[in-house]
């Protein structure tokens, strides 16, 4: 959910300032463009590859119910097709969260166009009163956009109340614990249940309003602006990673616990690198990429309008 409301908040942000207009929706969508698909192409590639040559032919030994689900033994051509446009998570299970970034940025310039002009808030009534009745999870986080654009609108007004220590610990435990109050909204039982998603979502922006208010010193170390770099080929390739590891940890250990602990840090010290590796190599090429397109585009248009 912090992820959502995240990209809602940066992206309105910038397009702060900006006219919503056909340059400005182009460069916004090339930029997009080449900054989400490069890497997602990567993963599922990576992810293909497992599943033809190791997921079926190196058992994981003892794996849940819940794991076994996930990888297919095979895929056909439009499986494939589908997870590399981002639309289906059959071939790479993050890619479910990756298809609603998708359709959350392609709105984005929409409800930042909502909010400049006042409805905002009417908005975000409208497309929650529709996630309550809609099973399709593009629906459902489709707020959380909203309520990120809104938190940027409104940071200025919001900041030094929700900056206070209290509203950030507040906001912290109802983003971490507000599913436990009832059963039925356990991830296990309903992971996309819409009522704590929603108040995960304003808590998410509660959230990112204080930290930002209080410019929270760690956030803005090398170390963390570094691990924030990364964190989208992290969370692309860390299942694979993950899955390829359980083969052998598997064999190596018996005890479930310390099973689940080497797996944790074994998939944390692989991936890291790793993604380190194909930020550097596949995420800032194309981001360089949809800079230059959007960079081209403007000034032909610049061009074609000082020619009139």
């Amino acid at each position: 959910m912090l992820f959502f409301v995240l990209s809602g908040y940066v992206l309105s942000r910038t397009l702060s300032g900006v006219a919503i207009d056909c340059e400005s929706l182009f460069s916004f969508y090339a930029a997009r463009l080449f900054r989400i698909y490069p890497m997602a192409w990567v993963a599922c590639l990576a992810a293909g590859l497992y599943v033809i040559f190791l997921h079926s032919s190196v058992p994981t030994i003892g794996a849940s119910q819940w794991y076994a689900h996930f990888w297919q033994p095979s895929f056909d051509l439009k499986t494939g097709a589908m997870a590399f446009l981002t639309f289906k998570a059959r071939l790479l299970p993050p890619i479910w969260s990756i298809r609603v970034e998708v359709f959350g940025s392609l709105a984005i310039p929409l409800i930042v166009l909502a909010i400049r002009r006042g409805v905002g808030i009417w908005l975000l009534a409208a497309t929650t009163a529709f996630s309550l009745r809609s099973s399709s999870t593009i629906t459902i986080y489709l707020p959380s956009f909203i309520l990120g654009a809104l938190a940027f609108r409104f940071q200025d007004r919001l900041g030094r109340y929700l900056g206070a220590v209290p509203a950030l610990v507040a906001s912290t435990i109802a983003l971490l614990f507000f599913r436990r109050i009832s059963p039925g909204w356990q991830f296990d039982v309903s992971y996309h249940a819409v009522v704590p998603a929603l108040i995960e979502s304003v808590s998410a922006a509660t959230l990112i309003i204080g930290i930002v208010e209080r410019t929270w010193s760690p956030l803005r170390s090398e170390a963390a602006v570094r691990l924030g770099d990364i964190s989208y080929s992290l969370y692309l390739i860390h299942f694979i990673i993950m899955s390829i590891t359980a083969k052998f940890i598997s064999r190596w250990l018996v005890d479930g616990d310390s099973r689940a602990e080497a797996l944790m840090a074994s998939t944390l010290l692989l991936t890291l690198p790793l993604a380190a590796l194909t930020y550097e190599m596949i995420e800032k090429p194309g981001i360089i990429v949809g800079k230059k397109i959007a960079g081209t585009f403007r000034s032909r248009v610049v061009r074609f309008r000082s020619t009139k």
